[in-house]
């Protein structure tokens, strides 16, 4: 046994060129020793100056005896220092603790504070109820003159409580009571406590689950109900909130029906609808080796466009996960989800989340209720408006609308992969020019939004009125960010010349100083294809109704609040993502409301619950109105531009060595590494650059845009 620890030993030392020495060997017996193991003298390293003598320390307790030692991968115990280096204590084996760990102290019960002193949730009339009939009950069999009541017997009912008392002067002592109310089921057995119920209903719209409430009450010094028990419940009252959300959603559907006839159109015209998908992690690409996506659970929402109240008409939830399924594979039994009884996964494990599947399903429950799709607008990710045209009828077209947003951000990442050249923007140093180019790409972006919505409305959206006009309006934002704004009073929109031209008034462009770009003709040609991605003939066609996925996105992140992409909900899941699209649809206090009557649990009318739920519902109303105003709009812009400012002005003077790059501490491997030569060679290219003289100006484009009359900008002296 001394000849194997020693070679462990030595195969650590030839890591760390130094000698560690065991104090013992783990035994896989109840003692933790071996019996009869000898001991191993400490070591030092022989270069060292000092020399250490070993020093028997007195029996430490399993708990000092873990922070003392460590052990290593070999099963030999150490008390190495940073290094690894053992020290010159003599271990001898670990004790049992002694004294009360903090939580067991708490077994026992205060002397000053009894059991009495926890807290109880009581229904108050009840509770009134019994007092007042034990003591009529008492004065009538005349036990005692003066009686004195406290707590004989209770019995905990989830969240709820049955109650006895007694008279501490005499031998009276009453039945047990129940200070909750309960449910009328009209079934025999127990009935279930109205707040039991209830609970869950305010727990499905929030991020806390049957744990972490357990955790919530034992700090408020309440006695938690059973892991189980709130388990139960909230699993049937998850099948209730779904059923109850499906006959909501399908009446609304109906109602979209009754809209067109009261417009004077068919009962079955067809209407508009935006679609997206949301997946349960951040990062579709699976890191592991296994491969395959990360997600599990999908739910993909249809907004109706129909009106200007954007309700979610339908959705599907596709969910890979079985919590009873992984407990019977766990036992040895062969069952496969989601063929098993009690399943609630709808999609194999090795089968993709697929968004096509996800809008064909959407499909068939709007074909069912027969109503007709004419347009829907996705993201240009995946293939849900395929889906949603596939499960139609023979005979009837659904077309795909680009959505604004994602458009926008697609022609962003395309200006920042275009081949422009290194010196087309400003800067002393190839960071600068890269941010430069962002914010210009930035700037694009938002210049083109703005000049689609101007167009829209100068027009009333009559499409071919703005593709005639289209090709004048690109060619004048080609002038001004050329440096001529000749045509922007005419034919830019957003640009008016002069001392207010763009340059002046744009949010990014301001804010960080950028006063010129230096194009040629054929960057000016590049540029003109990035325009038209969003004000071209092609795009103005597949934007023309002017939809947007913005509702779905907000409830994707709605749907995080009862469903973090962090914690998975397998048994829930449908209830959850239900409780989300009522509140969404009704607002949250009405919301509320209309699913506690479905369980049979009303709040008390007239009471204070009543005015705090009103008092939810406004706050919800109000705030989406207040995001819409133009006031709030614009003070969101001034900040916003504000902020730009403070930010390049700070970063001026704000140190490079704190900046968060991704693996810049790592090793670079041999055959990535940059050799001397390839450096010097890249920094004269780039010198020779940087000093070339500027593009000709006699030119038919002006390349120096304009020079800024506030020299003091911070970022003036550098362009």
């Amino acid at each position: 046994m001394t000849e194997t620890a020693n070679n462990e030993n030595n195969e650590t030392s030839k890591l760390s060129n130094r000698k560690t020495s065991p104090v013992g060997r783990m035994c896989k017996s109840s003692r933790g020793f071996q019996q009869g193991h000898p001991y191993f003298e400490s070591t030092h390293d022989e270069t060292t100056e000092t020399q250490h003598s070993s020093v028997w320390m007195p029996r430490l307790d399993r708990e000092h005896f873990s922070r003392v030692v460590q052990e290593t991968s070999g099963g030999l115990l150490t008390v190495p220092d940073a290094d690894g280096i053992s020290g010159s204590s003599k271990i001898l084996r670990p004790r049992p603790n002694r004294g009360l760990t903090l939580t067991e102290s708490y077994l026992q019960p205060d002397e000053n504070r009894g059991l009495s002193s926890e807290m109880r949730l009581l229904n108050v009339e009840k509770n009134a109820q019994m007092w007042n009939e034990c003591y009529v009950e008492h004065a009538e069999q005349n036990m005692c003159p003066s009686p004195q009541f406290q707590i004989y017997q209770e019995q905990q009912v989830g969240l709820c409580w049955k109650e006895s008392l007694k008279c501490v002067n005499c031998d009276y002592h009453s039945p047990m009571y129940k200070l909750y109310s309960e449910i009328e089921t009209g079934r025999c057995g127990q009935r279930a406590a109205t707040t039991n119920v209830a609970l869950h209903i305010g727990l499905q719209d929030t991020t806390t689950g049957t744990t972490k409430f357990r955790h919530i009450l034992t700090a408020m010094d309440t006695p938690p109900p059973s892991h189980t028990g709130l388990q139960r419940t909230a699993n049937k009252v998850a099948s209730l909130t779904a059923q109850a959300t499906m006959d909501d959603l399908r009446m609304r559907r109906q109602r979209s029906k009754e809209t067109n006839t009261l417009r004077g159109l068919p009962e079955d015209a067809p209407i508009n609808i935006s679609v997206d998908v949301r997946y349960n992690s951040t990062n579709l690409k699976n890191t592991y080796s296994c491969g395959g996506q990360n997600a599990s659970q999908a739910v993909g929402t249809a907004f109706s466009w129909q009106t200007d109240q954007r309700e979610i008409i339908a959705f599907q939830l596709d969910n890979k996960l079985c919590k009873l399924g992984s407990s019977l594979r766990s036992k040895g039994l062969n069952v496969t989800c989601p063929a098993h009884i009690g399943c609630t996964a709808n999609v194999p494990a090795t089968e993709p989340l697929s968004e096509y599947k996800i809008g064909k399903h959407i499909g068939e429950s709007l074909a069912r209720d027969d109503v007709a799709i004419k347009y829907v607008a996705t993201d240009g990710d995946a293939l849900a408006s395929r889906g949603i045209q596939d499960a139609k009828p023979a005979g009837m077209q659904t077309q795909r609308q680009s959505d604004t947003t994602h458009l926008s951000q697609t022609q962003f990442r395309h200006i920042m992969k275009a081949s422009f050249p290194a010196m087309m923007f400003p800067g002393e140093n190839a960071a600068r020019r890269t941010e430069n180019r962002r914010l210009f790409a930035e700037d694009v972006k938002t210049r083109c939004q703005m000049v689609y919505t101007s167009v829209h409305m100068l027009h009333n959206s009559d499409e071919t009125a703005i593709a005639r006009r289209m090709p004048d309006v690109i060619q004048a934002t080609l002038n001004c960010y050329s440096g001529s704004c000749a045509s922007c009073r005419r034919h830019a929109i957003v640009c008016r010349g002069g001392r207010r031209n763009w340059w002046h008034t744009s949010l990014h462009l301001k804010a960080c100083g950028l006063t010129r770009v230096n194009m040629t003709d054929s960057d000016r040609s590049t540029l003109q294809g990035l325009i038209e991605m969003r004000l071209g003939h092609v795009a103005l066609h597949m934007t023309r109704r002017r939809l947007t996925t913005n509702p779905n996105e907000s409830a994707n992140r709605a749907f995080s609040a009862s469903l973090p992409k962090n914690v998975k909900f397998s048994r829930n899941a449908l209830g959850r993502v239900c409780s989300v699209i009522d509140r969404l649809n009704y607002g949250a206090g009405e919301s509320m409301l209309r699913k506690l009557e479905n369980v049979q649990c009303p709040i008390t009318k007239g009471g204070k619950v009543a005015r705090a739920v009103k008092r939810m519902q406004q706050d919800v109303m109000y705030q989406r109105s207040y995001a819409r105003q133009p006031a709030v709009r614009q003070h969101r812009r001034a900040t916003k531009s504000q902020r730009m400012k403070d930010y390049f002005e700070a970063k001026q003077h704000r140190s490079t060595l704190d900046v968060y790059r991704k693996r810049q501490l790592d090793r670079t491997p041999a055959s990535q590494t940059v050799t001397a030569a390839t450096a010097t060679s890249v920094r004269t290219v780039r010198r020779r650059r940087r000093h070339a003289p500027p593009p000709p100006n006699d030119t038919e484009h002006s390349y120096s845009l304009r020079s800024r009359k506030s020299a003091d900008h911070p970022y003036a002296s550098k362009l």
